[in-house]
């Protein structure tokens, strides 16, 4: 399938080119058969239980490409968010939410999590969250201006100005 088109077949098309006329899931027959076990042509083929695999032939390699670029960089956000909170309850929250990330990522290789409503929902308000607290953290020092050395202090009063007298 990702041979015939690079780019993919299309966002939720994998179950109508898996299935005839197309040959793409014939594979699947002759495993079946080289097992002595019957196949029925009127069945519908399954979907693969990988997110990694089902997002490579859906989107190609350029939405695969995008797809794991955003799993990096928001798991990335998350460990940096943890190391800024850190020693606080808000950075303890972030570490196992990065945790969370992380076996969510390797559990896609073997089932489709992140296609369940439910779980997606959770997903997407973790990064959420992630984004929200990554946009709250100071910038680096290097990034804020210069300082003024002649900068007023707070208790200058400017030439002119009214003063009371003290009593006294």
């Amino acid at each position: 399938m990702l041979r015939d088109s690079p780019i993919g077949v299309g966002w939720n098309n994998y179950a109508l080119v898996a299935n005839p006329p197309w040959h793409y899931a014939d594979v699947l027959d002759n495993w079946d058969r080289s097992r002595g076990n019957s196949v029925n042509p009127a069945e519908t083929r399954p979907q693969p239980e990988s997110l990694y695999w089902l997002i490579l032939a859906e989107t190609g390699y350029p939405g695969f490409v995008t797809y794991m670029l955003f799993l990096g960089v928001t798991l990335w956000w998350s460990l940096r968010a943890a190391w800024h909170y850190r020693r606080t309850l808000l950075g303890a929250f972030l570490i196992g939410l990065s945790v969370a990330l992380v076996l969510t990522y390797c559990h896609s290789t073997v089932e489709r999590v992140l296609t369940q409503t439910k779980n997606l929902a959770m997903w997407l308000l973790f990064l959420g969250i992630v984004a929200r607290l990554r946009s709250n953290m100071a910038p680096p020092s290097s990034f804020l201006p210069a300082a003024r050395h002649n900068a007023a202090p707070e208790h200058f009063i400017p030439a002119g100005a009214a003063v009371a007298p003290s009593a006294g």
